[in-house]
């Protein structure tokens, strides 16, 4: 299948330009409106230099060709492009983002914000080609909430209000309906000759992954996961009595009952038949207490902690309590509160399900959230829904950190690790790192996570992969880098996952969506990756398509490994036990992110310890 990535090439492969430059003194402080860059003396060798796009005073003029410094080159079309839009008498609002170098376009102007459209100058190394990023944006107006008429706009949901299952031709078209007039105004003044965009995204040769499968008990197999529970039961079951426990107020009853007919799949049997024909595990009336609060303040949830640590039997019952809340956690007061009940239950052991009345109040919203809010109690009380069939046993570390800022400075730092495998079982989650000081942080971080790689919990694995989130530091990275060099009994990759990035692609179909598990190259060790897509044998899109995740390595794997690790992380993707259909980001950076979120907040709390939140069962989902 061919993918038309979201890149515009220029005309012409190789070009030159001129520059400025000076030789950077010690002695002396660059200036502001300058750049350094390293190129190639007249000894041919680099050189660091202080470099304008400009005529300056001191400085030399020079010609270099396009390829001799990626980066520079990169700047000078960003500069280009700027100074055309300055210059062009077109009627819209233009933003230059230059740490960046994104320029962004208004195009529409509507009531909730703007649509617009993103250019960010690139080189695409298989083709070893200059050109734009181009993608379509939506930004909010300002102190305006992101509301069904925005996310209209955004083309995230429909006219109906629906999942927009048209999402990737709604974008496509609005490009290519405003591209032209950029396009052909665009002209880049060389030494040689003037280059100009073509009007076309280039056309990449896809390759494709296995899809996900999921296994579930007694090993059968199926491509559902909730079709799959459904006719198997889940993988690994639970085998203590477990007690649910409600609490609210006496205002939310009628709520409370919706919730419980819903559970029991009274209400609504043919979307949900029932936590016990699913999970196997009995709600009913026998195994189901209340417990009244007066209001949702923090006096009464001290309260509510206290009552249920006093109840007989305690320590060898399963219990999971159900809190109904009224607002969500917009809302200041009840995002402290969730947070401040959170945080007592899980340093108890205790599982917690909120269920917020303003989200599910009517039955629609219900009718279809009951399976996922069972899907999330049956995990959090330690059951196992399903698992992904993966070819290779792979231990799976998705690491990520949280730090505390006060004044813009950081206070304190904070390291985790998710561990999994590669058929996305939870294995437990570790700290590995915290410290007021990043010194003493990196160095802990690396003895930790040192002895965690050597520990007898994972001496099985033959192969490791660590999943790092985008913005995780560059210091993190190398001394994460620094302390798997030091290991040498287990095969090791780094990558990086970013799931909010600056390519798209089209499909060179009707619905402009490619298959499920289809990827692209787009440098020696980058990669851009659909973790949802259209299905084999059926061709129709009746939802939003996510975008595509770009993966990078950052230390890479023999080379007839790679597609191994790419499938871990597809396959990760399909092992998110908050929702049966949450399949566009692998849990070992999805978890990481809720778990930073977490942190960030029982950090508020005096007696906090990170241990506290080490827990075998995924009290976070």
């Amino acid at each position: 299948m061919k993918i038309s990535l979201n890149f515009l090439p220029l005309s012409k492969e190789s070009f030159s330009f001129k520059i400025y430059k000076k030789e950077i003194l010690p002695s002396e402080q660059k200036a502001e409106d300058t750049f350094v860059y390293s190129i190639f003396s007249k000894d041919n060798e680099k050189t660091a230099y202080e470099v304008s796009l400009r005529p300056k005073d001191k400085f030399s003029e020079d010609i270099i060709n396009s390829h001799d410094n990626l980066h520079l080159t990169k700047k000078f079309l960003y500069n280009i492009l700027r100074e055309d839009f300055d210059e062009t008498k077109f009627s819209h609002d233009i933003k230059f983002k230059n740490f960046h170098n994104k320029i962004i376009i208004t195009i529409e102007e509507t009531l909730k914000g703007y649509k617009t459209l993103e250019f960010i100058p690139y080189f695409y190394r298989p083709t070893k080609q200059f050109g734009f990023l181009v993608d379509f944006s939506f930004s909010l107006k300002e102190d305006v909430v992101f509301d069904i008429e925005a996310q209209k706009h955004s083309f995230s949901i429909d006219k109906y209000g629906r999942s927009n299952k048209n999402y990737y031709s709604d974008k496509y078209h609005f490009i290519r309906k405003n591209l032209k007039q950029i396009v052909d105004s665009f002209k880049i003044p060389t030494t040689d000759s003037s280059i100009n965009l073509e009007e076309n995204f280039i056309q990449v040769t896809s390759d494709k992954l296995d899809v996900k499968n999921y296994l579930l008990n007694n090993n059968n197999q199926t491509s559902s996961q909730f079709l799959g529970i459904k006719n198997f039961g889940p993988y690994q079951q639970i085998d203590k009595n477990i007690k649910f426990q409600f609490v609210f107020e006496e205002k939310y009853k009628s709520f409370a009952n919706d919730i419980y007919q819903s559970l029991v799949g009274k209400s609504n049997p043919g979307t949900f038949s029932g936590f016990t024909n699913m999970f196997k595990i009995e709600l009913s009336k026998e195994n189901v207490t209340r417990i009244p609060i007066a209001d949702n303040s923090k006096s009464s949830l001290e309260n509510l902690v206290t009552e249920i640590e006093k109840q007989d039997g305690i320590e060898n019952e399963k219990i999971i309590v159900i809190y109904i809340e009224g607002a969500n956690k917009e809302d200041l007061e009840t995002s402290e509160n969730y947070y401040f009940l959170k945080y007592q239950l899980t340093k108890r052991n205790i599982p917690l399900q909120v269920i917020s009345y303003a989200n599910l109040g009517s039955a629609s919203k219900l009718k279809w959230a009951a399976s996922n809010i069972a899907l999330q109690i049956f995990a959090k009380l330690g059951g196992v829904p399903w698992i992904v069939k993966s070819r290779d046993k792979t231990l799976i570390l998705g690491i990520g950190s949280a730090h505390k800022v006060v004044d813009d400075e950081i206070k304190k730092y904070f390291a985790y690790t998710v561990c999994l495998d590669s058929s996305g079982l939870y294995k437990k989650m570790e700290i590995l790192s915290t410290s007021d000081n990043e010194t003493n942080y990196l160095e802990k971080l690396k003895v930790s996570l040192a002895e965690l790689l050597k520990s007898p919990d994972f001496s099985s694995y033959k192969k490791c992969a660590l999943h790092l989130p985008f913005k995780i530091k560059r210091k993190e990275i190398d001394t994460i880098k620094e302390t798997i060099q030091g290991i040498s009994e287990i095969e090791f990759v780094v990558i990086k996952i970013n799931t909010e990035n600056k390519f798209f692609g089209y499909a060179d179909n009707n619905t402009f969506v490619p298959y499920e598990s289809t990827f692209i190259k787009l440098d020696n060790n980058e990669y851009l990756i659909w973790f949802e897509g259209l299905q084999y044998g059926k061709e129709l899109v009746n939802k939003r398509t996510s975008n595509p995740v770009h993966i990078q390595f950052l230390q890479s794997p023999n080379k007839e490994n790679y597609k191994g690790y790419l499938q871990d992380i597809i396959n990760l993707s399909g092992a998110n036990w908050r929702g049966f259909n949450s399949k566009s980001i692998p849990v070992s950076i999805y978890y990481s992110k809720i778990i930073s979120e977490y942190s960030s907040q029982f950090e508020k709390f005096n007696d906090f310890t990170t241990e506290q939140i080490s827990n075998i069962k995924p009290w976070f989902l």
